[in-house]
């Protein structure tokens, strides 16, 4: 079954028991940065189970880039558990040769919020882009 849909099960055999499926992950419609991911994507039923629900929860798809590009890249890019932490850190500096070196100075959220602690350590509330800004 795919998300929002529903199937009613008639005529079971009384002694069985069927497994019921859907979709583990559902796009949200229109957006790419926003999934909706079941808490369990199957359960047993018989006949005297009159109904089953799956739960799902939203997560958002974070990105993390350097300003200026090239420099460096960050990990910890992914798909979030709305409410759940991203925690990542930032050099002081990064030496791109010998003759340049660039140093922290912000994180950028997907708000516009200015971040200046070198960890970055939010709870995640919607997709984005968080920017580390050198």
């Amino acid at each position: 079954m795919r998300g929002g849909d529903s199937v009613k099960l008639t005529g079971l055999d009384p002694d069985a028991v069927v497994t019921v499926a859907v979709d583990s992950i559902v796009a949200s419609p229109g957006r790419t940065d926003v999934r909706y991911k079941a808490e369990a994507n199957s359960a047993s039923v018989s006949q005297d189970v009159g109904q089953v629900s799956f739960n799902y929860y939203p997560e958002y798809e974070v990105t993390l880039k350097t300003d200026p590009s090239g420099i460096a890249s960050v990990s910890g890019a992914g798909w979030y558990r709305e409410g759940m932490p991203l925690a990542v850190s930032a050099p002081e500096s990064i030496e791109k040769d010998a003759d340049s070196q660039y140093r922290f100075a912000y994180w950028m959220s997907p708000g516009g919020e200015q971040i200046r602690s070198q960890t970055l350590n939010v709870g995640i509330k919607r997709a984005g882009r968080f920017h580390r800004h050198l």
